[in-house]
């Protein structure tokens, strides 16, 4: 049985939202390897076209989990 990665901290390492911070909110269970994450931290994304709320579908290829460091980086500054 696989552990459950609901809620997990993860970087987006490649596509449009490349370099992007988001939370899993859901495994798709019959789209093995397929999440839905929420976006936290846009980096290079200008106030006029980020919109908090976005939640995107991507693949686990596509997901590298943070680093302890970057975890308490973000549990820190969370508004």
């Amino acid at each position: 049985m696989e552990e459950e990665k609901t809620g997990e901290y993860v970087r987006i390492v490649s596509g449009k939202y490349k370099d992007c911070i988001g939370k899993i909110v859901y495994e798709y269970q019959h789209f093995k390897g397929f999440y839905l994450v929420k976006i936290m931290r846009a980096p290079k994304k200008t106030i006029y076209d980020w919109s908090p709320s976005q939640e995107i579908v991507v693949t686990k290829n596509n997901l590298r989990r943070l680093s302890p460091e970057e975890l308490v980086f973000i549990e820190e500054n969370k508004n």
